[in-house]
């Protein structure tokens, strides 16, 4: 009998697997369209944050965080002027200069000014050399590669999930807020992704087969992972930990010296970590401020939280009513699926992406409570997760029928749909819009008045990118001590009638300079942009003359706020 129906099973089979291919060749690029119109839209409105700012002075081998005295401006490294510089000549931080600086001096500029690897960079200046150092060229490398992660989730999903559901987990990452979110941004967060993925996919491809050629590909995706960021560690020793308990295919002795190779591969820029973290630079301490309100067993539940709900409330508002549709719609669903496969929801290449999903989660605690530090309370820290979030979700979507299917992930997808449109309204990341601060600031100073710019020094290259390249700019930076109160300010304002002051990203550094402007000047406008203050100062002599000639009344004396 056995004999006899083969055939028919193969056919059967066959038929499947050939349905499953026809609907992955055309619904995948209508997920990756989807994907992209989502992560265009989200980072259309916004200009450059200093963060972004930072990549491309990185990408471009510029280092900005080195104490002021180890500069070596013949390599590019950004000095603090004495006196006033057009935005034109901070805006050189942010090009590339001759041709014959190139790799080199970006791994030379990520040593001296990032705790990060230089993977990330080394790819951006290429993707720069190629297509410019536009807003949009720098953020299109994020996005592409966001893009490039979607194929690798599908075909991790088919190992997980009927074929029928493996291009759910696909869709719900296109459509994650922090996805969404994070893609659009001109950080390493795209190419994480996409790396995270292709780690991912090539863990199963070793556990199905044990080829040399993906081991060879495994190595890879270590290697490139560990070089993008240091956090992709977590999710990495995931995959270590599925191979020795899970071989399948694999040798365990095959897998320790998959580690030898990755660790030789990895030494020749992971030597020199512990000088460069020694390092000092202007934004080192950061990590290890709470934040405000911080309550940890809260931000705990967060983190895990931020997956579902798509809620991340220092970067973007969310409705409450939302957040508990999906915390419902997600909990229903796990439960169908745990009625239905139960113990076998661990099993296979399910524990793997269980066992991905709880050390991308767990990483920033575990790094925190070690070094005293507060990762755990960043969504970007513990992005690694998500794409194994999604995995999980379309899994256990798979135990529902394909009606309840699809109510449950319109319901997801319109619990979502808030936050998502909270971040298209959004005008600036991180509540720094720099663009709109440094077009004001432009226009109040224009080319014969002075700009001051209290900030780090990838605040003060935002300033100036977005500003009128003839602008005066003073740059102000107190973590390098290159300024003395009060004769600094005192020299700066001499013979000035007025004087712009902007203060942004400051990372914590008071600012005496604008409590001496308030004290001798008057205030002709001030303005709060986000989280930028925008002020014009006037000199007394000024304010009386124009006070008493009528010109605009009061307004030497106006706060707009």
């Amino acid at each position: 009998m056995q004999t006899a129906f083969a055939p028919v099973l193969t056919d059967r089979v066959s038929s499947a697997r050939v349905r499953e291919r026809s609907l992955i060749s055309w619904a995948l690029p209508a997920v990756v369209v989807l994907a992209a119109v989502l992560q265009i839209g989200g980072a259309a409105r916004q200009g450059l944050w200093p963060d972004e700012i930072f990549s491309l002075a990185m990408a471009t081998g510029h280092s900005l965080e080195h104490p002021a005295a180890a500069a070596q401006p013949e390599f590019g490294d950004y000095v603090e002027r004495e006196g006033p510089a057009t935005a034109r000549h901070y805006r050189q931080y942010l090009a590339h200069g001759d041709s014959s600086a190139g790799i080199g001096q970006v791994v030379r500029a990520v040593f001296l000014s990032d705790t990060s690897p230089p993977l990330y960079y080394v790819g951006l200046y290429g993707w720069t050399r190629v297509f410019g150092t536009s807003d949009w060229a720098l953020r299109g490398f994020s996005i592409v590669c966001s893009l490039a992660a979607l194929p690798f989730l599908v075909a991790i999903a088919r190992r997980i999930s009927p074929s029928d559901n493996a291009l759910l987990p696909a869709v719900l990452f296109a459509c994650a807020p922090l996805a969404v979110y994070y893609s659009g941004e001109g950080r390493m967060y795209g190419l994480l992704w996409l790396l995270v993925c292709a780690h991912g996919w090539t863990t199963l491809r070793v556990h199905e087969s044990g080829a040399p050629r993906s081991s060879l590909a495994w190595l890879l995706t270590s290697a490139a992972g560990m070089l993008t960021h240091y956090f992709f560690v977590f999710p990495w020793a995931a995959s270590v930990a599925f191979l020795f308990l899970q071989p399948g295919a694999d040798r365990r002795w095959l897998l320790g010296l998959r580690l030898v190779v990755v660790a030789t591969l990895l030494l020749p820029w992971f030597w020199h970590v512990p000088e460069s973290l020694r390092q000092w630079r202007v934004t080192g301490s950061w990590l290890e401020w709470a934040p405000p309100g911080y309550q940890r067993l809260v931000a705990l539940r967060d983190l895990v939280m931020q997956f579902f709900t798509g809620r991340s409330s220092m970067l973007w508002a969310s409705d409450r009513t939302a957040e508990k549709l999906a915390l419902l719609a997600c909990t229903a669903v796990a439960i169908a699926a745990l009625w239905r496969v139960r113990l076998r929801v661990f099993s296979g290449p399910r524990l793997f992406v269980w066992l991905w999903f709880v050390a991308a989660c767990a990483g920033p605690v575990v790094f925190d409570l070690w070094r005293g530090t507060y990762t755990h309370t960043y969504s970007r820290y513990a992005a690694t997760a998500l794409p194994a979030v999604c995995l999980l979700a379309g899994g256990a979507a798979a135990a529902l029928g394909r009606i309840p299917r699809a109510v449950w992930l319109v319901l997801l997808l319109i619990s979502w749909s808030p936050s998502l449109a909270n971040i298209y309204r959004n005008r600036a990341r991180s509540g720094s819009p720099v663009r709109e601060a440094a077009q004001l600031a432009s226009r109040l100073a224009g080319p014969d008045e002075l700009l001051v710019v209290h900030s780090i020094p990838s605040g003060v290259l935002g300033i100036a990118r977005y500003a009128d390249p003839s602008t005066p700019i003073v740059a102000w930076t107190g973590q390098l001590g290159q300024r003395q109160m009060p004769t600094s300010i005192e020299q700066l304002a001499a013979g000035r009638d007025r004087i712009v002051f902007v203060r942004l990203h400051d990372v914590g550094e008071p600012a005496p300079q604008e409590e001496w402007l308030r004290m001798t000047h008057a205030i002709a406008l001030e303005k709060r942009i986000g989280s930028i203050n925008v002020i014009e100062f006037r000199s007394l002599q000024l304010a009386a003359v124009t006070s008493g000639a009528g010109e605009g009344g009061s307004d030497a004396n106006i706060s707009s706020r």
